[in-house]
């Protein structure tokens, strides 16, 4: 009965935590946050540190860095000393790329670098690893004034590893998700050829 329990409120936080996503993504900042606010208590700690990354995410997105870092330390904190479970494989490297990224944004590079480093350390199958590399590089160039920030639509072109045809018919999505994944591999020096398919 217990084990039940537990599982049923494990469903039901991860359904109010895919809401929360949801209203982030479509620009429901306020949403977002009243959806999680009572999973930050929650007893599964991977709950709460999820609960925790959302807030930091929605405040990152206001522009409130030192805020979002204190939420996002909160998430590490839970998750520090547990053991590896498949949630806490997921919630944790989320979090130190996040923490690498705020670090970024605050100006405080050397910390920000030491996270990068932990995560491709720590986490060197982790998906989103490159994407938060990226993202934080970006960022701090920004931040630095090396790199400027353009409106103009970008021109995307279909990569030569897919056959003409498929150039020719391929979306601007597929032609984003690819060139981003190539950009990625080529910034980690993997060959595309060798790496595993999800």
């Amino acid at each position: 009965a217990v084990v039940a329990r537990t599982m049923v409120a494990a469903r039901r936080a991860e359904r109010v935590l895919v809401t929360a996503q949801r209203a982030m993504l479509v620009g429901d900042l306020d949403a977002a946050v009243h959806h999680v606010r009572p999973l930050l208590g929650a007893q599964n700690r991977v709950v709460a540190a999820s609960a925790a990354h959302v807030v930091s995410s929605v405040l990152l997105r206001q522009g409130r860095f030192a805020e979002a870092l204190v939420e996002c330390d909160r998430g590490l904190a839970l998750l520090t000393g547990m053991s590896r479970t498949a949630a806490a494989d997921v919630a944790l490297p989320n979090l130190v790329g996040l923490r690498a990224l705020l670090f970024g944004l605050l100006g405080r590079d050397a910390e920000s670098d030491a996270e990068l480093a932990r995560l491709a350390a720590e986490y060197p199958a982790f998906p989103f690893g490159p994407g938060w590399q990226l993202r934080t590089r970006i960022f701090r160039a920004v931040r630095r004034g090396e790199q400027a920030i353009g409106n103009e639509a970008a021109v995307l072109l279909a990569p030569a590893i897919l056959p003409p045809a498929e150039r020719r018919r391929a979306s601007r999505v597929v032609k984003l998700a690819l060139t981003i994944g190539l950009e990625a591999a080529a910034h980690a020096g993997a060959d595309v050829s060798t790496l595993a398919t999800v």
